[in-house]
């Protein structure tokens, strides 16, 4: 086939390698490539620490026995859900089945205005868990394995 290598038993196309090649080229002759400083700013960055409202015991307390109630309407009270997405029973119950849940507040972690990390434990293991704050409460918003 014209225009075509043969590499290894797997056909390449040279022409779009050369159309990704000057695709790359082009955006970095474009944004990328500037003899000028970065401008400078009259105002210091945002200290993200000193805006985030803090986690207090009492909320954290509200996880732990929200997501081990096996209740739907309880879980709904920490864990962010979309409007209109429904959760099935079976969810509130892996979740009881789950705990204990050890939230750990000394790792509060803020990461933007309304959003901060905070590692938790679980019998089967450390979890990092994401949350935002949302309609004056701070609220779980992902959760994913940690070390």
């Amino acid at each position: 086939m014209p225009g075509t290598v043969t590499r290894g038993g797997g056909v390449v196309s040279l022409w779009r390698s050369v159309w990704f090649v000057a695709c790359c080229v082009l955006l970095l002759a474009t944004f990328g490539c500037t003899d000028e400083p970065p401008a400078a700013t009259d105002r210091p960055p945002p200290a993200v620490a000193s805006t985030v409202p803090t986690l207090d015991r009492a909320r954290v307390a509200e996880f732990t026995s929200d997501l081990q109630s096996g209740d739907l309407v309880a879980l709904r009270r920490s864990v962010l859900v979309a409007p209109g997405v429904s959760l099935d029973q079976s969810v509130a119950e892996q979740l009881r089945n789950a705990g204990p849940f050890e939230f750990r507040t000394e790792t509060f972690t803020p990461t933007g205005p309304d959003t901060a990390t905070l590692r938790a434990g679980t019998p089967s293991g450390e979890w990092l868990v994401g949350l935002i704050f949302r309609d004056g409460r701070w609220m779980i918003a992902t959760t994913e394995p940690s070390q």
